[in-house]
């Protein structure tokens, strides 16, 4: 059957009445037909999340609901996923890992090989040295008093996690540290 044959099967079928089931042997034309419908649906860009992006002569990956903000460097090999902010002025080394709804920056250096994973927060004035691993929800503080009427970031304390320290799962980094591992 043709593509557009498919396409006429498929929408004829929209109603509930029962479709042909696909086997082992029609596999690979049933997924042709699904990344033709997919680039048809999405006026012919296909799929986005699979993207190289150059920034600086430097490749990376970045799925397309992150944002990255100018002025940032991010270094060969490092994928950043779903949902994740990289704000003005951060710093990424290379073969990195951002994980989905993560935020950082701005102003923050993360270094080589740092895997940082979901929902992590990592605010102005935290280092991160190579190959350091960020646990699932934790977070760096960067002012040790905040209030929400007193603008206090004059006050802020930088942090330093030193190479290939691990912190785990959902922990706070009060800012002013430094880490031996």
């Amino acid at each position: 059957m043709s593509f557009d044959e498919e396409l006429k099967y498929f929408a004829a079928h929209l109603d509930g009445r029962p479709v042909e089931i696909a086997d082992a042997r029609n596999a690979l034309e049933v997924l042709e037909i699904l990344e033709k419908a997919t680039e048809s649906i999405m006026g012919g860009q296909g799929d986005r999340s699979k993207e190289i992006w150059r920034y600086e002569d430097k490749s990376y990956y970045v799925h397309e609901t992150a944002v990255i903000d100018q002025d940032c460097s991010i270094g060969i090999g490092t994928k950043i996923w779903h949902f994740s902010h990289v704000l003005s002025d951060t710093k990424i080394g290379e073969n990195g890992n951002i994980g989905q709804n993560v935020a950082v920056g701005p102003g923050v250096t993360i270094g080589s090989g740092c895997k940082i994973q979901n929902n992590v927060s990592i605010y102005k004035g935290v280092h991160l040295e190579d190959d350091v691993f960020c646990g699932p929800s934790m977070v760096f503080t960067n002012v040790y008093n905040p209030r929400a009427a007193i603008r206090k970031m004059d006050e802020l304390r930088p942090t330093r996690v030193k190479k290939g320290a691990t912190i785990g799962s959902n922990a706070t980094i009060l800012c002013g540290m430094i880490s031996d591992n």
